[in-house]
C-alpha cells in the first residue's frame, strides 16, 4: 500500500484542499490482491486505490465516458501481416496506465484510508490525474496517448481509430492499442527497438512495463 501511495504522489495526483460549499466527495477504497507466478508459487501482494465510481454523479464529476478500443479484427489482420512480410511484432503492457491520463473535470475525493493527512483530516483530494475506477479514466488515459502518438508523427487507421501506423521511406511502423495493452509492429527490429526506447523517454517511463512476443 505503500509503495501504491508513493506512486500516486510521484504522479502529483491530487491536491489536499478544503471542499468547496455544495460538493460531495467521491468515496475510495483499497482493493488488495496477490499476484502468483507460472507455478502458481506466490510472486507478490499488490495494492490498488481504486475510487468508487458509482458515487460520481453526472455533470458534476463526470461528462463523457466513451474510449474505443482496437477492434479483434484488426488484432487479425495485424498478426496476419506479420506472418506474410515476416514483421517484428513485441508487446507493452503499461502499469498504472489510468494515472497518467489528466481529469478536465474538478473532483474531490477522500483521502485514502491509512493515509489521511494527520492535522487535515477535514481536507479532500482534489484530482489531477484520473484513478482506476473513475467513469471516465479509460477515455483521458486514451486521449493522452493519443496526442503522444500523433506527436510522433503516426496516424490513425481509417478502419480502425485504435491503429496507428507509420512509414518512414521502407520502415513500417503499427500500433494496436487495446486500452493499456500496445502491440508494436515494424519491420525493421533495430527500428522498433529505437521506438521502444523513445516510449521510455516520454512521460510514461516510469509505468512502461516491456514485454516481448515471442
Amino acid at each position: 500500500m505503500q509503495k501504491e501511495y508513493d506512486s500516486l504522489m510521484t504522479n502529483n495526483t491530487w491536491t489536499l484542499v478544503p471542499l468547496p460549499a455544495g460538493r460531495k466527495p467521491v468515496s475510495c477504497k483499497w482493493v488488495l490482491k496477490t499476484k502468483q507466478g507460472t507455478n502458481g508459487e506466490l510472486e507478490h501482494y499488490k495494492a490498488r486505490l481504486v475510487a468508487r465510481g458509482f458515487t460520481q454523479i453526472y455533470g458534476v464529476d463526470y461528462n463523457e465516458t466513451f474510449a474505443p478500443v482496437a477492434k479483434f479484427t484488426s488484432i487479425h489482420c495485424i498478426l496476419a501481416l506479420v506472418v506474410l512480410e515476416d514483421m517484428e511484432i513485441h508487446q507493452m503492457d503499461v502499469k498504472i496506465a489510468f494515472l497518467n491520463g489528466e481529469l478536465e473535470e474538478e473532483i474531490y475525493m477522500e483521502q485514502p484510508q491509512g493515509f489521511v493527512h494527520q492535522g487535515g483530516e477535514h481536507l479532500m483530494c482534489k484530482l489531477h490525474k484520473s484513478l482506476y475506477g473513475f467513469k471516465q479514466s479509460p477515455r483521458a488515459w486514451n486521449q493522452k496517448l493519443d496526442a503522444f502518438l500523433k506527436s510522433i508523427e503516426f496516424m490513425k487507421s481509417d478502419a480502425d481509430p485504435n491503429v496507428y501506423i507509420a512509414q518512414v521511406g521502407d520502415v513500417k511502423f503499427f500500433i494496436v492499442v487495446y486500452v493499456d495493452d500496445l502491440i508494436l509492429v515494424c519491420n525493421d527490429q533495430n527500428k522498433l527497438l529505437q521506438m521502444k526506447l523513445q516510449f521510455g523517454v516520454t512521460p510514461f517511463k516510469e509505468v512502461l512495463e516491456y514485454c516481448d512476443v515471442d
